[in-house]
C-alpha cells in the first residue's frame, strides 16, 4: 500500500471510529454533526502530519537524527494545529462551562489561553501519533546521509549494469572466429572498424559508443580512434606525428589534443627516451610498454 493510500486509509477508519464510539466531545450531536466534527479534526491533523512527511523525507540526509528531525517536525505541526483547533472548538462547542479546568477558564479571557491550552490537550497525542507513524525511521539501521549514499551505490550499480549490457550487445555483433579481445577501433562514417588479437570486423556503430562502454579497457587517442590499454606497446610522438604502435603491429594515430591525456594514461607503464637529431630541430619520444 502507497503511503497515499495508508493516511487516506489511517483517517477514514478514525473518523468512523470515533464517530461510531461517540465519545464526550460529541456525545450530544447526532450522527452527521458527529462525522462532520471528526472529519474536520483528524482530516486536518493527518493533512498536516501527511505534509510534515514529506518535510522530513526531504530532511533525512541532514545531519540531524531521525529523532530529532521527528521531534522538531512534530512540535511544529502541533503549534500550527493549534489555533485551528481553536477555532474548531468555537464552531463545535462541546464542553459545559462548570466542568472547564482552569486553563479553560483562562481561555475564555484571551485568545493566547485559549491557544496554550489547546496545544496542552491536543500536542501530547499529535507528537504520540507522530511518533508511532514513523517507527520504521527510527529503526532503520542508518548512518547520516545513508539514503544519498544508497542512492548513489544503486544509480552506480544501474550504471554498471547498463555498461555491460551494452558491452555485451557490441561483443555479440563480432564473428566467434577473431574472438573478442579488441585490440582498437577506428570510425568509418556510421561504422566502426574493430581488430582484434585474431582479426578484423566492420560493425554499426560509433567510437563515442565504444569509448563510453570499454572506458576502463582503453582510451579514445583520436576522435575517430579508441585503443585497449593492454594492447599499446609503444607510443611514438614526433613532431606532428603521433601514434599507438599496437601489439598486432598496427599504428593509431594520436591528436594533439589527446596527447597529454595518452600520455598521462600511459605514464606509469612506459619507458621514456628521448633522441635528438645532430641538428636538435627534431625532438622524439617513444614511450616503449615496460610489461
Amino acid at each position: 500500500m502507497t503511503r497515499e493510500k495508508t493516511f487516506l486509509v489511517s483517517a477514514l477508519s478514525l473518523i468512523v471510529l470515533f464517530t461510531l464510539v461517540e465519545p464526550d466531545e460529541t456525545a450530544r450531536y447526532g450522527i452527521a454533526m458527529s462525522l462532520l466534527f471528526w472529519t474536520c479534526h483528524i482530516g486536518t491533523g493527518l493533512v498536516i502530519l501527511y505534509l510534515a512527511s514529506y518535510w522530513i523525507r526531504n530532511k533525512v540526509t541532514s545531519k540531524l537524527s531521525p529523532l530529532t528531525l521527528v521531534s522538531i517536525s512534530g512540535l511544529i505541526g502541533a503549534v500550527i494545529c493549534a489555533p485551528i483547533y481553536t477555532w474548531f472548538d468555537v464552531i463545535f462547542p462541546s464542553v459545559d462551562k462548570a466542568s472547564m479546568s482552569w486553563l479553560s477558564n483562562k481561555g475564555q479571557e484571551s485568545t493566547a489561553w485559549a491557544l496554550l491550552e489547546e496545544f496542552t490537550q491536543m500536542g501530547p497525542i499529535f507528537l504520540a501519533s507522530w511518533f508511532i507513524m514513523n517507527i520504521p525511521l527510527f529503526t532503520r539501521k542508518n548512518t547520516p546521509y545513508s539514503n544519498e549514499k544508497v542512492e548513489k551505490t544503486e544509480q552506480k550499480s544501474y550504471n554498471s549494469q547498463k555498461e555491460n549490457e551494452n558491452k555485451k550487445v557490441l561483443l555479440d555483433k563480432l564473428p566467434s572466429v577473431i574472438g573478442r579481445d579488441i585490440v582498437s577501433v577506428s570510425s568509418d562514417l556510421h561504422y566502426i572498424n574493430i581488430e582484434t588479437a585474431k582479426g578484423k570486423a566492420l560493425i554499426l556503430g560509433s567510437i563515442k559508443a565504444v569509448a563510453e562502454v570499454f572506458q576502463n579497457e582503453g582510451i579514445q587517442v583520436h576522435r575517430s580512434h579508441w585503443v585497449a590499454y593492454k594492447h599499446v606497446s609503444k607510443l611514438h610522438i614526433n613532431g606532428d606525428k603521433a601514434y599507438c604502435l599496437t601489439s598486432t603491429g598496427s599504428k593509431i594515430p594520436v591528436s594533439r589534443s589527446k596527447r597529454k591525456a595518452v600520455k598521462d594514461a600511459f605514464g606509469t607503464q612506459i619507458l621514456l627516451s628521448h633522441t635528438l637529431s645532430k641538428s636538435g630541430s627534431s625532438h622524439e619520444q617513444t614511450y616503449q610498454h615496460s610489461g
